[in-house]
């Protein structure tokens, strides 16, 4: 089956706190490779001054895209990760 690319996109309206970002992010990452996904890039950008809000954009690829529901359903161990 063809895989496309997509995006996933977390939002933060602050930058106060790194270290909870990176592990959201992973977390994300974590999620879309749970579902056989393969992470394509990372990029962020930020825009505002105050409060400055901050966006990470994964592009990943797969056969289709993956909703929260996808994202969030349980996954056997016996299912391979793509990496």
């Amino acid at each position: 089956m063809l895989k496309g690319r997509y995006i996933k996109t977390v939002i933060f309206s602050s930058i106060n706190d790194l270290n909870s970002i990176e592990a959201t992010v992973n977390k994300e990452v974590d999620r879309i490779r749970n579902c056989g996904g393969k992470v394509i890039s990372i990029f962020s950008n930020n825009w505002g001054i105050s409060p400055m809000n901050l966006i990470y954009t994964i592009v990943y690829e797969h056969e289709k895209l993956l909703s929260e529901e996808d994202l969030n359903a349980p996954r056997k161990e016996s299912e391979g990760h793509e990496k």
